[in-house]
């Protein structure tokens, strides 16, 4: 996992996920590199006020899909060239790739994302959520919901605390074990922007566990059945109208560009 930091024409800064492709490349999301002047990838680390952690590349060159829609954020694709050869170790490795992912893009199929992105907390660091009914009653939903099959055993249940949404980036890496959604049923929430054949957009989340702000650019993995973790996705919007949208990502999916 890669921190991607780019400086726009205008001195604007903005920071997006990517994964290593080669010593070479990396890649990332095509929304990433908008405005693009410059920029620079932060490597090995998982905390990014860890200066002694980075290993830092700067980036001579963006290629984004030839096919990219700005507006529908169709094949949401693009590659960063850094201008030396990237030193692999223990901690910086290239991402797994496969020619046929078919069979991890299908709905149930749990994957991995992870970012420096907008994140949730419990709300008990916060004293003033503590009596609100209107957490409570989130609460006892969201419970409710939990505890009514999808093919949970007893012991994988989780009791779901209200959380509050931080309106700030993380400075640590996250990672979060989310479902891949049926893409009919993603359709419906996204009004038909997600293409109906399953293959080019991947949607995926789960209560309190998704991406937001920040994880653009970011992978979408799935453990293979040889052990190896293959990126299959690259993550590319959701619903960030509402705390409630961030928080509830079984019913408000985030979006994944199909790689």
């Amino acid at each position: 996992m890669a921190f991607f930091l780019k400086w726009t024409y205008e001195g604007g800064e903005e920071r997006c996920g990517a994964t290593i492709i080669s010593e070479s490349w990396l890649m990332t999301a095509a929304h990433c590199t908008n405005d693009f002047a410059t920029g620079i990838v932060l490597l090995g680390l998982t905390n990014v006020a860890v200066t002694y952690q980075r290993e830092t590349y700067r980036v001579v060159e963006s290629v984004i899909h030839p096919k990219y829609n700005p507006v529908t954020l169709e094949n949401d694709i693009a590659l960063l060239k850094v201008a030396t050869k990237i030193h692999f170790n223990e901690h910086v490795q290239p991402i797994c790739l496969t020619k046929n992912d078919l069979s991890m893009t299908q709905a149930g199929q749990f994957a991995l994302v992870s970012g420096w992105g907008v994140h949730s907390v419990p709300d008990d660091t916060f004293d003033f959520m503590k009596d609100s009914p209107e957490m409570r009653e989130q609460s006892a939903e969201w419970n409710e919901r939990n505890s009514l099959g999808d093919g949970q055993n007893d012991d994988e249940k989780v009791a779901y605390k209200p959380h509050v949404v931080l309106k700030r980036l993380s400075d640590n890496l996250l990672n979060a074990k989310i479902p891949i959604i049926d893409t009919a049923e993603c359709r419906e929430k996204w009004f038909n922007e997600v293409k109906s054949d399953g293959l080019t957009q991947i949607c995926a989340g789960d209560l309190q566990k998704g991406t937001s702000k920040g994880d653009s650019g970011g992978p979408l993995q799935v453990r293979g059945e040889d052990g190896r973790w293959y990126q299959i996705g690259i993550t590319s919007f959701g619903d960030e109208s509402s705390d409630e949208a961030i928080l509830d990502q079984k019913t408000n999916p985030g979006k994944n560009q199909n790689i």
